[in-house]
């Protein structure tokens, strides 16, 4: 790392405040440019990393009056310029988690929730909240992941793509089923609403007639909404003498 001769301040290399008002430059293409934290340069609490071999792009941070918002834009030699903002490993990003006010996203955002195949019977895991699984076999088997309370709010939609002969929905043992589902008979007027008694239902099963799945189309959406419940919410498409999914 070199500094510029001729913006170097003696003070700043002990320790020392400086009322240096000369702009400074540190010119560098190592991985710790500029490494800042009380283990120095070992697990740093703040670090620039210069090594890429083409790099033109960076971070600049704007200060602005009391009431209007610091500025943090990514910067570089093209028009526009890509950011990415991660954590470490299967750490989790939170945003606004100590500040109250309101939290606002631009125009420009597009959301678009994962579409996962089941490939067969499939153990879920909470990475995979906020997905459509497909109920893409004629006999599909999928396992919800055990919740904690750490896991409200997680949730998942299941849709139908395939007439059924057997499908299943399988929580958790300690993960009750409450909420419920509308069965619509297809071709005739009946409908009925069916509830778990929240005393031991775990299964939502669709048998490809009075239960449901007789048709493309049945779907459902499953939340954590304890650390020992799931509410169930949907319509699936039945026939015949239609009876309770769960079980």
């Amino acid at each position: 790392m070199a500094l510029q001769e001729a913006d170097y301040v003696p003070v700043l290399k002990y320790g020392g405040s400086s009322a240096n008002t000369i702009p400074q430059t540190i010119t560098s293409t190592d991985s710790q440019a500029f490494a800042v934290g009380r283990q120095g340069a070992t697990n740093p609490c703040f670090q620039v990393d210069a090594s890429t071999s083409s790099n033109v792009t960076g971070v600049k941070v704007t200060g602005a009056a009391t009431g209007t918002a610091v500025a943090v834009v990514a910067t570089g030699s093209a028009t526009d310029e890509l950011m990415t903002l991660d954590a470490k490993g299967a750490g989790t990003i939170k945003i606004a988690t100590i500040s109250t006010g309101i939290v606002t996203i631009g125009t420009g955002l597009v959301h678009r929730a994962q579409v996962l195949a089941s490939s067969g019977n499939t153990t879920m895991t909470t990475a995979m909240s906020g997905s459509t699984m497909l109920l893409d076999g004629a006999g599909t088997d999928y396992t919800l992941p055990a919740i904690g309370a750490g896991d409200v709010g997680v949730y998942f939609d299941f849709v139908s793509t395939i007439i059924s002969t057997s499908q299943t929905i399988t929580a958790g043992a300690a993960d009750l089923l409450t909420g419920g589902i509308t069965i619509a008979d297809v071709g005739a007027a009946g409908t009925d609403f069916f509830a778990p008694d929240v005393t031991d239902d775990l299964v939502i099963s669709l048998n490809g007639t009075t239960s449901g799945g007789v048709a493309v189309g049945s779907w459902c959406t499953l939340t954590a909404i304890s650390a020992t419940r799931w509410f169930v919410q949907g319509v699936f498409c039945g026939s015949g003498t239609l009876v309770t999914p769960f079980s």
